[in-house]
């Protein structure tokens, strides 16, 4: 039977840096774990955000079955471990007798009462919050949040290129002092599960993209203290990423725009209204409170009936927001339209799939002005997810965009647009950059090199490492290349999700959402 499992996060972390600073040795702790155990790609949720992702993670089940698809709600609320109302990872160990230490780890307000700790990770609201359990916990780990340090990396300096130096110095502060109490706290008890999140790496490469130096600076320290981590842990560690990452866009692509010239999305006025309608997108953009104006398509959406479904966790309803099917001006009847940033609805009274298809054909084969493709990989829904729940308010067709592009809504004179250089924001991203990584290795896993494996698999290749049944409700599948035993008789239960200890006040809220702000996500 398994003893320990250390699982790390890496959030954002991607094979095109990691892969070339394991063989330079930059990263000797890193590279030890690497070329001792098993590494290759974990795919992740579609939009390639940490929100679903994290969630997918650590329950094995993919956003069709959770109904969680961003950081926030339809209604523009913040998404809390409240509304994850499958059982989670820690939830089925503890119904074994697993203890677990689960710190940090990204949408995990309110903590759960688990079978051993837990300290919540962000989004959540500040020091004073009750993000430990059990509770009399909180006092032990006073300043975990390093809170007054967190607040002036993400709100005074800005923009953070004119402040490398202190930036950098900051991340890497929270992150040694952070990881730190996780080290303390797994050194005090007796736990069988181990999960710590290092977010830093996500924080630095949204902002210092093109600053590989500062980048490298910053896992060097990262591995050090990695590495004084794993010389005291005795059991197996998987260190993954919950997506990946690339380069800021150089050229527009408005999507909208061209399925109105395939003719699949209708303007009254034709090309005349259509030039006024993209007109009149730019200014709201411009001049318009992004949150207002999704709050208000969103409520447009609730009234023409078009919301997700009647399913809700804590008393806000759950799905993926469409608001850009609400845009005003553009025609009931069209055929297909821009649904979200990575997806496209079909109308449901159109042949569906013969239309899907044909988008889909088109879509694959694009180039922009400079001959180069626009998308890496277009998906039917029902490729990518299982008949969840949720599955009928995903968009009929997912895409990943190439690195290059960005899509955008709104209608416009041209199809294709180059970014000035001078207006290149020089952010990394990751929305379209679906490939994460996984590596580990220990007692309990065996070699393997080039594995695929889906973010849904890990929590029931986790559990099948344990000896456990995985959950039934988990859309994810065991890791076989990874398994001594190759994966034989996996077992599965039905196992009972607990909720959070505590609710979530207005307050909690507006402190949640005032950090999805800071880090650009709202």
């Amino acid at each position: 039977m398994t003893e320990r499992i250390a699982l790390i996060g890496l959030d954002g972390a991607t094979w095109d840096l990691l892969r070339g600073w394991l063989e330079d040795d930059t990263l000797p702790n890193l590279k030890r774990v690497y070329e001792d155990g098993f590494s290759g790609t974990l795919k992740s949720t579609i939009p390639a955000n940490t929100s679903p992702a994290v969630q997918s993670l650590y329950t094995g089940c993919d956003p069709a079955t959770l109904g969680l698809f961003g950081f926030q709600k339809p209604d523009g609320t913040t998404i809390s471990l409240q509304d994850v109302t499958v059982p989670k990872l820690w939830t089925v160990l503890g119904e074994h007798d697993r203890a677990s230490c689960i710190v940090n780890v990204r949408t995990t307000f309110p903590p759960d009462p688990v079978n051993g700790v837990m300290l919540s990770g962000d989004p959540m609201p500040g020091e004073d919050s009750d993000y430990a359990y059990p509770p009399e916990l909180k006092q032990e780990v006073a300043g975990f949040r390093c809170q007054e340090k967190d607040d002036r990396m993400h709100k005074d300096l800005v923009p953070p290129y004119e402040h490398n130096e202190e930036v950098l110095q900051h991340a890497k502060d929270i992150f040694t002092h952070r990881f730190g109490t996780f080290r303390e706290l797994a050194a005090d008890g007796d736990y069988d599960f181990l999960m710590y999140w290092i977010g830093e790496t996500d924080f630095l490469q949204h902002r210092l993209w093109n600053n590989t130096d500062d980048l490298t600076t910053f896992y060097e320290v990262l591995d050090e203290k990695l590495g004084e981590f794993l010389a005291e842990f005795d059991g197996t560690v998987i260190f993954l990423s919950d997506h990946g990452f690339e380069g800021p866009p150089t050229t527009v692509f408005y999507l909208n725009e061209w399925l109105r010239r395939e003719g699949y999305l209708t303007v009254p006025g034709g090309r005349v209204g259509a030039r006024l309608l993209g007109i009149g997108q730019n200014f709201a953009k411009q001049y318009i409170n992004k949150d207002l104006l999704m709050r208000v398509l969103y409520f447009r959406q609730q009234r023409m009936g078009d919301s997700a479904t009647d399913t809700d966790a804590d008393d806000h309803t759950l799905g993926i927001n469409k608001p850009h099917l609400q845009i005003p001006g553009i025609s009931s009847r069209s055929t297909a339209q821009l649904a979200t940033n990575c997806g496209i609805e079909i109308r449901p009274d159109e042949d569906q799939r013969s239309v899907a298809d044909d988008i889909k054909s088109k879509l694959v084969s694009l180039t922009d002005d400079q001959g180069t493709p626009v998308m890496k990989e277009v998906f039917h829904r029902s490729e990518i997810y299982d008949e969840g729940p949720y599955f009928d308010d995903i968009p009929d067709l997912l895409f990943q965009a190439s690195e290059h592009v960005t899509v955008n809504t709104e209608l416009s004179s041209t199809v294709f647009e180059t970014i000035p250089s001078g207006n290149r924001s020089g952010r990394g991203r990751h929305v379209y950059a679906r490939n994460g990584v996984i590596f580990g290795s220990g007692p309990a896993v065996k070699s393997a090199r080039g594995i695929e494996a889906d973010i849904t698999d890990v929590t029931p290749t986790i559990l099948h490492l344990f000896g456990l049944p995985v959950a039934e409700t988990m859309t994810g599948s065991v890791i076989t290349e990874i398994c001594p035993d190759n994966g034989a008789n996996v077992q599965s239960d039905s196992y009972i999700s607990e909720s959070g200890m505590t609710r979530i006040d207005e307050g909690e809220q507006e402190e949640m959402e005032e950090w999805l702000e800071d880090m650009g996500y709202i």
